[in-house]
């Protein structure tokens, strides 16, 4: 497992917004697709689906966007269910 700081380029977005996630997946088992989780910062389950792998990246769509709030996105084998990789995401008050 490998965790880190931020999804992209550290820009928080802003609450209840479409959100578009592009994770890194460089490095992880070659595998057409991979399970996903948004979890609050208690653990409580957010938001969970399928992306498939293309190339070094996918796509997440949470076209609800999210409440203010701290959450961990989950990278995780489908099959196994080994957690491959863990990204904070800031979601702040909208403007």
């Amino acid at each position: 497992m490998e965790r880190s700081g931020v999804m992209s380029d550290g820009s928080a977005p802003s609450a209840r917004q479409r959100l578009l996630l592009k994770p890194d997946l460089r490095g992880l088992p070659p595998l057409p697709s991979l399970r996903w989780t948004v979890v609050d910062r208690r653990g409580v389950l957010q938001a969970q689906g399928m992306v498939a792998t293309t190339g070094d990246t996918g796509e997440i769509h949470l076209d609800k966007g999210l409440p203010e709030g701290l959450y961990w996105v989950r990278i995780i084998d489908p099959e196994s269910g080994v957690l491959l990789r863990e990204y904070a995401l800031e979601v702040r008050g909208g403007r």
